[in-house]
Parts: C-alpha cells; sequence; structure tokens
C-alpha cells in the first residue's frame, strides 16, 4: 500500500502509460538512491513490457479487422503493465521514506490531507413550500468537514429560534407547520470543532 507514491494509473491511455514508465525509467536509471538489484531487474520488466505494450497498440491501429482480440490484448497487457509499476513504487517506498528522494526518482507524491476548521457561516439557504401540507423543503450548499447540519424556526426574524432539524444532509424537509403562516428559518453546520454559526434567517411559508 503506497503512502507517499501518488500513482494515477486507472484513467491514462496507453500512450500516456507508456510515457510515464519511460519518464520514471529515466529518472530512476543511474539514480544512486535507488541502485536496488530488485528495482533494476522491475524496471527491466516495465521497459520489455512497455515495448510489447507499445507494439500490440500499433498492431490494433493496423488491423481494424481484429479490432475487439486486439483491444482485449491490449487492456490485458496494460493491466500488467500498471501492475509492474505499482510493484515498483512499492518497492521504491519500501526502500525510502524520504520525500526528496522519492521525488528525485521521478513520483509524483501525495499531498498532505487539509485539515478541517471551524465550520464557517453558510451562505445560501434557499427554502420552498413543501409537498405536503404544512411542510417547507430546505437547501444550502454542503460544507467541507461538516458532520452534521441543524435547523432552527421561529415566528419572526428576531427569535427566539427551536432547533426543529438535525442529520447528516445538507437538503432536507421539516414540517409541523400551520399551512400559509410565515416561519423564519436559519441554519449551521456542525464540525470537527463544533458548531458554527448560523446563516441569515429566511422567511418562508408552509404549504
Amino acid at each position: 500500500m503506497l503512502t507517499l507514491i501518488l500513482l494515477p494509473l486507472a484513467r491514462k491511455t496507453v500512450a500516456q502509460l507508456i510515457e510515464l514508465g519511460t519518464n520514471l525509467i529515466t529518472s530512476l536509471t543511474g539514480n544512486s538512491d535507488f541502485t536496488d538489484a530488485a528495482i533494476t531487474a522491475k524496471m527491466g520488466e516495465i521497459t520489455a513490457k512497455g515495448t510489447l505494450l507499445s507494439t500490440r497498440q500499433a498492431e490494433l491501429v493496423q488491423l481494424q479487422s481484429d479490432t475487439a482480440a486486439k483491444e482485449q490484448q491490449v487492456q490485458d497487457t496494460a493491466a500488467e503493465y500498471k501492475e509492474l509499476l505499482n510493484q515498483l513504487a512499492n518497492q521504491c517506498e519500501g526502500k525510502t521514506k524520504d520525500p526528496t528522494k522519492l521525488a528525485g526518482g521521478g513520483w509524483t507524491l501525495r499531498g498532505e490531507s487539509e485539515p478541517v476548521g471551524d465550520m464557517p457561516k453558510p451562505s445560501v439557504l434557499k427554502c420552498t413550500r413543501g409537498d405536503h401540507d404544512g411542510e417547507i423543503d430546505c437547501s444550502t450548499p454542503a460544507i467541507r468537514g461538516a458532520r452534521i447540519y441543524v435547523a432552527e424556526v421561529a415566528s419572526t426574524g428576531a427569535g427566539p429560534f427551536t432547533r426543529k432539524y438535525e442529520g447528516t444532509r445538507s437538503t432536507f424537509t421539516i414540517g409541523g407547520f400551520q399551512s400559509g403562516d410565515p416561519v423564519f428559518i436559519r441554519v449551521a453546520a456542525i464540525g470537527p470543532k463544533g458548531l458554527g454559526p448560523f446563516s441569515n434567517a429566511v422567511c418562508c411559508r408552509a404549504a
């Protein structure tokens, strides 16, 4: 399992795969940080497999009548090539955990995850009449890191407000109102550091 090297293989074309492998082999060849027999052997396998992959890709282009079979061959060879690249990445990461040395070997490193801070004030709150009597549909854009969303209601914009909704979805329906009566609603998000500030109160009438 790679923890430092980022190896995005899933969406690459055959040409992009070969280019990636070729660039890595170039960067690793003669690099004193990776003069390991196993790594050198894996690089040789990748070079050979890359040559085979290039040949089969060229055959696929030339032999249109045998497209299905050649596509399968290319897919199978590409899967083998990806596996070899993963093995090489694991070997290099097993050799050193030094990000500088890994980057010097041509590897792209995973970025550190950005910590979640205080929850921001929801910028937008949309409220519309619900599908059933006494209901109001509410939605606010999802907030990164939010674990829970809460909604409070009041009969006036000045409050007092009462908790009406608490859940993981930023789109929700609240009910139990008198049809046609004005309701003031505000929302906030709860994250790792607790409850964030509430949005501006929005006035809506229940269905």
